[in-house]
């Protein structure tokens, strides 16, 4: 976790202690050495911090005469000083997110490669004796369940195959795959690691596109914390050297019979094949850290790739299917990745993420809306609505509204206990319901403490 461009609040580094993530602590302007100073005193006793940061791109230039002027220059020297002084038990590694520094007389102590996944092999060259880390990478934009773009609309392919001037699809920028000479972070031994940015859409920068786009497309993950299919590249290629990873895309639903689709999968088994309908359209070796991809008619029906362990097995040894979808009839609340499946604190000081999925009679979720579905969330005394999402980037509604609209099949909802209104031993009951379809209904426990689960913030 890069905690950029500033110092973080102290729940997230609780937090990042907690689950054993490595936090990169940034300063926010280089020249600020009294706030370097604070955020080193106030931080330096939580085990997940690996590294010190001085300063991001332009907030390096604390003169406004440019990152490599020499009161810049100073002033880094002065925040480097800093932390080593006050930091002097567990003696941290010292880098920043600033190309220009990158030279063979370093004062960094570790170099942050910004973007620029070609030069790896010249940063080694250049300044051997020092470890190197992507400080930030890929940029790669994309939205959940698009499949062509559509800048003027606010829309970007969910194929993981645009990023801005400056950036790198993530096979690209892990992987090497299209690099020169296959530089990149997994390819490299000496790049200790990196940070993609970014972990998920945000408010902003709404890369490559603009109004009515008011969201980022950079995410791994959307807004509302839904998987896009690009996130399955990074699931199928940071498992343990035993688990196999196996996905393919995109929905098989909305298309016109007859159309040619674009049909990817993402896999580390050595070979995949697709079948459309049963019947085989390829077999392919997949290439280390990238994709494989056909072009198929669509047929109402399925999609379904099988992973092979070696290269000419007969048998699979893993499916993995994609159905085409009926009308919508139905909602199902479930929670998500666990957050909320003990209940919520009557303190308040947690909450549940409640997900919504459309699914059609025989219980697949619609990922095409052919007309707006709303979903309304009905919350119980004792509970109160935190936030509401889609994941859409042209969604213009407030992220409070108990009313949201479904984007490619799926909606959320975060609630907490009303610390006025809770009672422990009771239930929050959040109740789902749109027009037209069967709405569900989920209880949440009271439960007594700070939090909620297993977790002692």
């Amino acid at each position: 976790w890069r905690t950029a461009h500033n110092c973080p609040t102290s729940a997230l580094l609780d937090a990042t202690d907690q689950l054993g993530m490595l936090v990169w602590d940034e300063n926010h302007h280089n020249g600020q050495t009294d706030e370097a100073i604070t955020l080193v005193r106030r931080d330096r006793n939580h085990p997940s911090i690996i590294i010190w940061s001085i300063c991001n791109e332009a907030l390096c230039n604390a003169d406004g005469k440019g990152n490599e002027s020499p009161a810049s220059m100073s002033a880094a020297q002065e925040i480097i000083d800093a932390y080593h002084n006050i930091d002097n038990i567990m003696a941290r590694p010292v880098s920043s997110n600033q190309n220009g520094w990158n030279t063979a007389d370093t004062f960094l102590d570790l170099v942050g490669v910004d973007y620029a996944v070609e030069t790896y092999d010249d940063v080694k060259n250049i300044i051997p004796s020092k470890p190197i880390i992507s400080s930030e990478t890929a940029s790669s934009v994309s939205d959940r369940g698009e499949y062509s773009n559509d800048y003027g609309a606010g829309i970007v392919t969910a194929y993981d195959t645009e990023a801005p001037s400056w950036g790198s699809t993530a096979e690209d920028a892990w992987g090497g795959v299209s690099v020169k000479n296959a530089q990149g972070i997994l390819t490299r031994d000496f790049v200790s690691g990196g940070f993609t940015w970014t972990g998920w859409d945000y408010k902003g920068e709404p890369t490559p596109t603009s109004w009515p786009s008011v969201s980022s497309h950079f995410g791994i993950i959307d807004s509302a914390g839904f998987w896009k299919d690009r996130t399955y590249w990074y699931n199928t290629w940071f498992k343990k050297e035993s688990e196999r990873g196996l996905y393919v895309f995109p929905s098989w639903t909305g298309w016109e019979e007859g159309q040619e689709v674009r049909v990817w999968s993402f896999s580390n088994y050595p070979e995949v094949e697709l079948f459309v309908n049963g019947q085989s359209a390829g077999r392919k070796s997949m290439e280390a850290y990238a994709h494989l991809e056909w072009n198929v008619t669509y047929a109402e029906g399925e999609i379904e790739v099988k992973g092979y362990e070696n290269e000419g097995d007969v048998e699979a040894a893993d499916s993995y299917k994609v159905l085409t979808a009926g009308k919508p009839a139905k909602l199902r609340a479930t929670i998500m990745d666990g957050v909320g499946e003990d209940g919520v604190s009557a303190s308040g000081l947690d909450v549940a993420k409640v997900k919504v999925e459309v699914l059609d009679e025989n219980g697949v979720i619609v990922p095409v809306e052919t007309s707006p579905i709303n979903v309304n969330f009905d919350v119980s005394v004792g509970g109160v609505i935190v936030g509401t999402g889609n994941g859409n980037n042209v969604d213009h509604d407030p992220d409070v509204a108990k009313q949201r609209s479904v984007y490619h099949g799926r909606v959320m909802a975060w609630i907490k206990a009303d610390r006025k209104t809770a009672e422990v031993g009771g239930d929050v009951f959040v109740e789902v319901s749109a027009e037209g379809l069967e709405g569900d209904k989920i209880g949440l426990p009271i439960i007594d403490g700070l939090v909620a689960g297993n977790g002692e913030l």
